[in-house]
Protein backbone atom coordinates (compact mmCIF):
# COMPACT_ATOMS: atom_id res chain seq x y z
CA UNK A 1 0.00 0.00 0.00
CA UNK A 2 1.06 3.14 -0.44
CA UNK A 3 1.95 3.44 3.55
CA UNK A 4 4.53 1.54 2.32
CA UNK A 5 6.05 3.55 -0.34
CA UNK A 6 6.44 6.30 2.02
CA UNK A 7 8.15 4.34 4.45
CA UNK A 8 11.06 3.46 1.80
CA UNK A 9 11.56 6.88 1.08
CA UNK A 10 11.97 7.46 5.03
CA UNK A 11 14.09 4.65 5.46
CA UNK A 12 16.23 6.57 2.78
CA UNK A 13 15.76 9.62 5.08
CA UNK A 14 13.74 11.87 2.41
CA UNK A 15 12.98 14.27 5.34
CA UNK A 16 10.49 15.92 3.14
CA UNK A 17 8.26 13.40 3.43
CA UNK A 18 9.26 12.12 6.84
CA UNK A 19 11.05 11.76 9.52
CA UNK A 20 12.57 9.63 12.27
CA UNK A 21 10.94 9.20 15.34
CA UNK A 22 13.20 7.96 18.64
CA UNK A 23 11.50 7.36 21.94
CA UNK A 24 13.44 6.91 25.03
CA UNK A 25 14.15 3.25 24.87
CA UNK A 26 16.89 3.75 21.40
CA UNK A 27 15.21 0.16 20.38
CA UNK A 28 12.22 1.52 19.95
CA UNK A 29 12.25 3.53 16.39
CA UNK A 30 9.08 4.45 14.75
CA UNK A 31 8.83 6.06 10.78
CA UNK A 32 6.36 9.06 11.31
CA UNK A 33 4.87 10.49 8.37
CA UNK A 34 4.96 14.55 7.88
CA UNK A 35 1.15 14.90 8.34
CA UNK A 36 1.94 12.93 11.94
CA UNK A 37 1.02 9.48 11.06
CA UNK A 38 3.20 6.50 12.47
CA UNK A 39 3.71 4.05 9.52
CA UNK A 40 5.80 1.17 10.72
CA UNK A 41 7.08 0.22 13.83
CA UNK A 42 10.58 -0.55 15.51
CA UNK A 43 10.10 -4.48 14.25
CA UNK A 44 9.91 -3.09 10.70
CA UNK A 45 6.24 -4.17 10.53
CA UNK A 46 3.67 -2.08 9.49
CA UNK A 47 1.30 -0.12 11.77
CA UNK A 48 -2.95 -0.75 11.84
CA UNK A 49 -5.56 -0.11 13.77
CA UNK A 50 -5.28 -0.36 17.14
CA UNK A 51 -6.58 -4.27 18.60
CA UNK A 52 -7.76 -3.35 22.14
CA UNK A 53 -6.45 -6.12 24.79
CA UNK A 54 -3.45 -8.13 23.24
CA UNK A 55 -1.46 -6.12 25.06
CA UNK A 56 0.75 -4.82 21.64
CA UNK A 57 1.11 -1.35 20.00
CA UNK A 58 -0.78 -2.12 17.25
CA UNK A 59 -0.96 1.54 15.90
CA UNK A 60 2.25 2.55 16.62
CA UNK A 61 1.81 5.47 18.46
CA UNK A 62 3.44 4.52 21.48
CA UNK A 63 0.15 3.83 23.43
CA UNK A 64 -0.99 0.14 24.80
CA UNK A 65 -4.48 -0.53 25.38
CA UNK A 66 -6.11 1.07 28.13
CA UNK A 67 -3.15 3.74 27.48
CA UNK A 68 -4.75 4.54 24.15
CA UNK A 69 -7.90 6.65 23.19
CA UNK A 70 -8.93 3.75 20.90
CA UNK A 71 -9.66 1.22 23.94
CA UNK A 72 -11.85 3.63 25.93
CA UNK A 73 -11.25 5.68 29.17
CA UNK A 74 -7.94 5.12 31.14
CA UNK A 75 -9.12 3.54 34.97
CA UNK A 76 -8.50 5.81 37.82
CA UNK A 77 -6.35 4.10 40.47
CA UNK A 78 -8.24 5.34 43.47
CA UNK A 79 -11.57 6.24 44.54
CA UNK A 80 -12.52 9.80 43.57
CA UNK A 81 -10.49 9.27 40.26
CA UNK A 82 -12.04 6.95 38.18
CA UNK A 83 -12.68 7.20 34.24
CA UNK A 84 -16.29 7.37 32.83
CA UNK A 85 -17.88 3.96 31.77
CA UNK A 86 -20.90 4.08 29.60
CA UNK A 87 -23.70 1.17 29.48
CA UNK A 88 -22.88 -0.72 25.92
CA UNK A 89 -19.40 -0.22 25.73
CA UNK A 90 -16.49 -2.76 27.06
CA UNK A 91 -12.64 -1.33 27.69
CA UNK A 92 -9.66 -3.31 28.56
CA UNK A 93 -6.89 -2.05 31.18
CA UNK A 94 -4.42 -3.74 33.27
CA UNK A 95 -3.80 -3.72 37.01
CA UNK A 96 -0.25 -4.05 37.06
CA UNK A 97 1.28 -1.18 39.40
CA UNK A 98 -1.91 0.08 40.34
CA UNK A 99 -2.73 0.83 44.12
CA UNK A 100 -4.71 -1.44 46.69
CA UNK A 101 -7.04 0.75 48.21
CA UNK A 102 -9.85 -0.93 47.86
CA UNK A 103 -11.78 -4.28 49.40
CA UNK A 104 -14.91 -5.82 48.55
CA UNK A 105 -16.99 -7.62 49.96
CA UNK A 106 -16.69 -10.87 48.33
CA UNK A 107 -12.96 -10.96 47.97
CA UNK A 108 -11.42 -14.03 50.03
CA UNK A 109 -10.46 -11.74 52.68
CA UNK A 110 -7.63 -8.77 52.53
CA UNK A 111 -7.04 -10.09 48.43
CA UNK A 112 -3.63 -7.50 48.65
CA UNK A 113 -4.64 -6.83 44.74
CA UNK A 114 -4.43 -3.61 42.62
CA UNK A 115 -7.90 -2.51 41.35
CA UNK A 116 -9.30 -0.60 39.20
CA UNK A 117 -11.92 2.53 39.73
CA UNK A 118 -14.61 3.76 37.04
CA UNK A 119 -17.49 5.60 37.24
CA UNK A 120 -20.97 4.59 35.58
CA UNK A 121 -23.92 6.73 35.40
CA UNK A 122 -27.28 5.14 34.49
CA UNK A 123 -30.89 6.28 32.89
CA UNK A 124 -34.07 5.37 34.07
CA UNK A 125 -34.70 1.41 35.81
CA UNK A 126 -32.66 -1.21 34.16
CA UNK A 127 -31.16 -4.69 34.26
CA UNK A 128 -27.65 -3.91 34.56
CA UNK A 129 -24.86 -6.39 33.28
CA UNK A 130 -21.47 -6.06 33.91
CA UNK A 131 -18.75 -8.77 33.66
CA UNK A 132 -15.04 -9.22 33.01
CA UNK A 133 -14.64 -12.02 30.40
CA UNK A 134 -11.61 -12.23 28.74
CA UNK A 135 -9.67 -11.21 31.48
CA UNK A 136 -6.17 -12.70 32.03
CA UNK A 137 -6.26 -13.63 36.19
CA UNK A 138 -8.36 -14.05 39.21
CA UNK A 139 -11.15 -11.31 39.28
CA UNK A 140 -13.18 -9.99 42.08
CA UNK A 141 -16.22 -7.16 40.43
CA UNK A 142 -17.93 -4.71 42.70
CA UNK A 143 -20.75 -1.90 41.97
CA UNK A 144 -21.05 0.63 44.76
CA UNK A 145 -23.15 3.74 45.59
CA UNK A 146 -20.25 5.64 46.96
CA UNK A 147 -16.64 4.05 46.19
CA UNK A 148 -14.84 4.19 49.29
CA UNK A 149 -17.70 2.96 51.31
CA UNK A 150 -17.97 -1.11 52.04
CA UNK A 151 -21.66 -0.46 52.98
CA UNK A 152 -22.38 0.98 50.05
CA UNK A 153 -21.24 -1.93 48.07
CA UNK A 154 -24.36 -2.98 46.74
CA UNK A 155 -23.39 -6.11 44.04
CA UNK A 156 -20.05 -7.98 44.12
CA UNK A 157 -19.55 -10.93 42.14
CA UNK A 158 -16.20 -13.35 42.89
CA UNK A 159 -15.71 -16.91 40.23
CA UNK A 160 -18.51 -17.19 37.89
CA UNK A 161 -16.63 -19.87 36.24
CA UNK A 162 -13.08 -21.69 36.58
CA UNK A 163 -11.70 -18.86 34.74
CA UNK A 164 -12.04 -16.66 37.40
CA UNK A 165 -14.12 -14.31 35.52
CA UNK A 166 -16.81 -12.39 37.47
CA UNK A 167 -19.93 -11.40 36.32
CA UNK A 168 -22.80 -8.91 38.30
CA UNK A 169 -26.39 -8.81 37.17
CA UNK A 170 -28.25 -6.17 39.01
CA UNK A 171 -31.84 -6.28 38.49
CA UNK A 172 -34.08 -2.94 38.61
CA UNK A 173 -31.13 -0.66 38.85
CA UNK A 174 -32.16 2.88 39.39
CA UNK A 175 -31.02 6.12 37.55
CA UNK A 176 -27.74 7.17 39.45
CA UNK A 177 -24.34 7.78 39.31
CA UNK A 178 -22.11 4.37 40.39
CA UNK A 179 -18.42 3.26 41.25
CA UNK A 180 -17.74 0.39 39.03
CA UNK A 181 -14.04 -1.54 40.90
CA UNK A 182 -11.94 -4.29 39.43
CA UNK A 183 -9.86 -6.23 41.65
CA UNK A 184 -8.06 -9.26 42.07
CA UNK A 185 -8.17 -12.42 44.81
CA UNK A 186 -5.53 -13.49 46.27
CA UNK A 187 -2.19 -14.80 44.54
CA UNK A 188 -3.99 -14.37 40.71
CA UNK A 189 -4.99 -11.46 41.36
CA UNK A 190 -3.08 -8.55 38.67
CA UNK A 191 -2.87 -8.35 35.14
CA UNK A 192 -4.82 -7.13 32.21
CA UNK A 193 -8.56 -7.29 32.26
CA UNK A 194 -11.58 -7.15 30.32
CA UNK A 195 -15.25 -5.07 31.14
CA UNK A 196 -17.93 -5.04 29.38
CA UNK A 197 -21.09 -3.37 30.77
CA UNK A 198 -24.23 -4.23 29.33
CA UNK A 199 -28.08 -3.05 29.90
CA UNK A 200 -31.98 -4.07 28.99
CA UNK A 201 -34.91 -3.34 29.94
CA UNK A 202 -36.24 -4.46 33.09
CA UNK A 203 -39.52 -6.18 33.55
CA UNK A 204 -41.14 -6.65 36.47
CA UNK A 205 -41.12 -10.18 37.04
CA UNK A 206 -38.83 -12.74 35.17
CA UNK A 207 -40.78 -16.10 33.84
CA UNK A 208 -40.51 -18.72 31.11
CA UNK A 209 -40.52 -16.01 28.43
CA UNK A 210 -38.01 -13.89 29.28
CA UNK A 211 -35.58 -15.96 31.08
CA UNK A 212 -32.03 -14.26 31.72
CA UNK A 213 -29.47 -16.48 30.52
CA UNK A 214 -27.00 -16.96 32.72
CA UNK A 215 -24.57 -19.86 31.04
CA UNK A 216 -21.36 -18.01 32.00
CA UNK A 217 -22.20 -17.81 35.54
CA UNK A 218 -23.16 -14.83 37.56
CA UNK A 219 -24.16 -13.34 40.82
CA UNK A 220 -27.66 -12.28 40.78
CA UNK A 221 -29.61 -9.41 42.72
CA UNK A 222 -33.06 -9.06 42.28
CA UNK A 223 -35.93 -9.30 44.41
CA UNK A 224 -39.37 -11.28 43.65
CA UNK A 225 -43.12 -10.16 43.35
CA UNK A 226 -46.15 -10.20 40.87
CA UNK A 227 -47.89 -13.58 39.84
CA UNK A 228 -47.62 -17.12 41.24
CA UNK A 229 -47.18 -19.40 38.06
CA UNK A 230 -44.69 -22.48 39.11
CA UNK A 231 -43.37 -24.25 41.82
CA UNK A 232 -40.86 -27.03 42.57
CA UNK A 233 -41.18 -30.65 44.61
CA UNK A 234 -40.15 -29.09 47.85
CA UNK A 235 -42.05 -25.61 47.74
CA UNK A 236 -43.00 -22.31 45.77
CA UNK A 237 -46.81 -22.92 45.73
CA UNK A 238 -48.13 -19.11 46.59
CA UNK A 239 -44.69 -17.48 46.44
CA UNK A 240 -43.77 -15.42 43.23
CA UNK A 241 -40.36 -16.37 41.32
CA UNK A 242 -37.80 -15.34 38.98
CA UNK A 243 -36.37 -17.75 36.10
CA UNK A 244 -33.57 -18.26 34.57
CA UNK A 245 -31.68 -20.35 32.06
CA UNK A 246 -28.27 -21.39 31.12
CA UNK A 247 -27.24 -23.99 28.16
CA UNK A 248 -23.81 -26.45 28.74
CA UNK A 249 -22.14 -27.48 25.49
CA UNK A 250 -20.44 -30.23 27.92
CA UNK A 251 -20.50 -32.30 31.06
CA UNK A 252 -20.45 -29.19 33.67
CA UNK A 253 -20.42 -29.42 37.67
CA UNK A 254 -22.79 -26.79 38.57
CA UNK A 255 -23.40 -25.10 41.98
CA UNK A 256 -26.13 -22.83 42.92
CA UNK A 257 -27.19 -20.91 45.93
CA UNK A 258 -29.43 -18.49 46.99
CA UNK A 259 -27.09 -17.23 50.40
CA UNK A 260 -27.45 -13.94 51.86
CA UNK A 261 -31.07 -13.57 50.35
CA UNK A 262 -33.45 -11.68 52.75
CA UNK A 263 -36.06 -14.21 52.59
CA UNK A 264 -36.84 -17.98 52.95
CA UNK A 265 -36.24 -19.13 49.41
CA UNK A 266 -36.57 -22.29 47.22
CA UNK A 267 -34.96 -22.84 44.52
CA UNK A 268 -35.34 -25.69 41.54
CA UNK A 269 -34.20 -26.53 38.03
CA UNK A 270 -35.99 -28.04 35.07
CA UNK A 271 -34.97 -29.39 31.82
CA UNK A 272 -36.57 -30.11 28.38
CA UNK A 273 -39.05 -27.66 28.89
CA UNK A 274 -39.43 -24.63 31.13
CA UNK A 275 -43.01 -25.84 32.18
CA UNK A 276 -45.81 -27.80 31.52
CA UNK A 277 -46.06 -31.94 30.85
CA UNK A 278 -42.53 -32.33 29.20
CA UNK A 279 -40.48 -29.98 31.92
CA UNK A 280 -38.26 -32.43 33.86
CA UNK A 281 -37.64 -31.59 37.27
CA UNK A 282 -33.66 -32.16 37.88
CA UNK A 283 -33.43 -30.52 41.89
CA UNK A 284 -35.83 -28.82 44.37
CA UNK A 285 -34.11 -27.12 47.96
CA UNK A 286 -35.72 -25.51 50.05
CA UNK A 287 -33.26 -24.80 53.43
CA UNK A 288 -29.59 -25.85 52.70
CA UNK A 289 -27.75 -26.91 55.88
CA UNK A 290 -30.81 -25.53 58.30
CA UNK A 291 -31.12 -22.46 56.92
CA UNK A 292 -33.96 -20.14 55.18
CA UNK A 293 -31.36 -20.11 51.85
CA UNK A 294 -31.22 -22.52 49.48
CA UNK A 295 -28.34 -24.46 47.46
CA UNK A 296 -28.39 -27.20 44.73
CA UNK A 297 -24.89 -28.67 43.45
CA UNK A 298 -25.13 -30.84 39.99
CA UNK A 299 -21.85 -32.89 39.39
CA UNK A 300 -21.68 -33.30 36.76
CA UNK A 301 -24.92 -32.57 35.09
CA UNK A 302 -25.11 -33.34 31.14
CA UNK A 303 -25.50 -31.01 27.83
CA UNK A 304 -28.68 -29.51 27.65
CA UNK A 305 -30.69 -26.43 28.49
CA UNK A 306 -32.39 -25.88 32.00
CA UNK A 307 -34.05 -23.53 33.86
CA UNK A 308 -33.46 -22.06 37.40
CA UNK A 309 -36.11 -21.11 39.13
CA UNK A 310 -36.07 -18.59 42.59
CA UNK A 311 -39.01 -19.03 44.66
CA UNK A 312 -40.55 -18.46 48.18
CA UNK A 313 -41.53 -20.31 51.05
CA UNK A 314 -45.09 -20.61 52.00
CA UNK A 315 -45.73 -16.85 50.46
CA UNK A 316 -42.23 -15.37 50.97
CA UNK A 317 -41.12 -12.95 48.83
CA UNK A 318 -38.43 -10.11 48.58
CA UNK A 319 -34.71 -9.37 47.83
CA UNK A 320 -32.26 -12.19 46.40
CA UNK A 321 -28.66 -13.03 45.62
CA UNK A 322 -28.49 -16.09 43.29
CA UNK A 323 -25.06 -17.48 42.54
CA UNK A 324 -24.36 -19.34 39.78
CA UNK A 325 -21.20 -21.11 39.29
CA UNK A 326 -19.96 -23.32 36.75
CA UNK A 327 -17.05 -25.59 36.65
CA UNK A 328 -15.59 -28.51 33.62
CA UNK A 329 -16.58 -31.86 35.47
Amino acid sequence: MRAQLVVLACSSLALGACSILTATDPDDIRVRRADGGIVMGDDGSTCGAEICGNRVDDDCDGLIDVGDPDCGPAPGDHCGGGAALSVGVSVVGDTTGLADDVRLGCAQGESGQPDAVYTLRTEGTIDLAVDTFGSSFDTVLGLRRTCDRLEDEIACSNDANATGASQIIYRHLGNGDYTVIVDGDRDRGAGAYSLNVHAQGSPEQLQCENAIDVSRGAAVFGRTGGEDRYSGSCGGAGSPEEVFTFTLAEPSNVVMHTISSRYDTVLYVRTLACFGEASLEVACNDDAGGMQSSQIELRPLPPGTYYVFVDGFGGAAGEYLLIVHFEAA
